[in-house]
């Protein structure tokens, strides 16, 4: 499942080739994704992941930091939905410029993969000015080193950081590179997403 490249697919649909459509339905491995257009953003709901505390075995915590260039993070959970059979890590870091801050290195696939997580999801609290939470997505198992915004990321930060901030919606920063905000509600199994798309990249196929 590709959640950004999902809301993409919609803007185009919506803007490029049916500007009367207002819904548009996917059907995917992951069940039916329905986006729909807003003012504010498109608006996609997808099922939420679960994550629960995690014990690392001795010296993963350090490993982890070392890999990405850091101090090691503060706690680590484990998500089962990390797709193709392997897990997805959440790492909580102390603040947001740590996060920020940083570096994939060489070494995260081997460090990860001994727990056998796929997929790294770093993040801190955003602390309200003006995000609630920051966070960015390596995943060099799968061959993506860093993704610039996931709408499947969120679909575990979400319920994590609505039951830790006691709050239902919140509004999320993506800090990669090139980045992304995305408003993210906690509609219990399910994940409400909305964000903007901009136009890149326009091409013609000839066959």
């Amino acid at each position: 499942m590709c959640g950004h490249a999902t809301l993409a697919s919609g803007w185009t649909l919506f803007n490029k080739l049916d500007t009367a459509l207002n819904e548009v339905r996917f059907a995917t491995r992951s069940g039916e994704l329905i986006v729909t257009r807003s003012g504010g953003g498109n608006v996609m709901s997808l099922p939420s992941a679960d994550s629960e505390p995690f014990t690392p075995p001795g010296g993963f915590a350090d490993a982890l930091g070392q890999a990405l260039n850091s101090v090691p993070p503060k706690e680590l959970h484990i998500s089962a939905k990390g797709g193709a059979g392997a897990k997805a890590l959440i790492a909580v870091w102390e603040t947001p410029d740590q996060v920020k801050a940083l570096k994939l290195g060489a070494t995260l696939q081997d460090v990860a993969m001994q727990v056998g997580a796929g997929s790294v999801l770093t993040t801190a609290a955003g602390g309200g000015n003006p995000y609630d939470m920051v966070s960015r997505f390596f995943a060099p198992y799968y061959g993506v080193p860093e993704d610039p915004v996931t709408g499947s990321a969120h679909c575990a930060l979400t319920p994590f950081w609505a039951k830790r901030l006691g709050k239902k919606t919140l509004k999320a920063r993506q800090a990669s590179p090139r980045g992304g905000d995305l408003i993210c509600t906690d509609d219990g199994a399910r994940t409400i997403l909305q964000g903007e798309c901009a136009l890149y990249l326009t091409g013609e196929i000839e066959i």
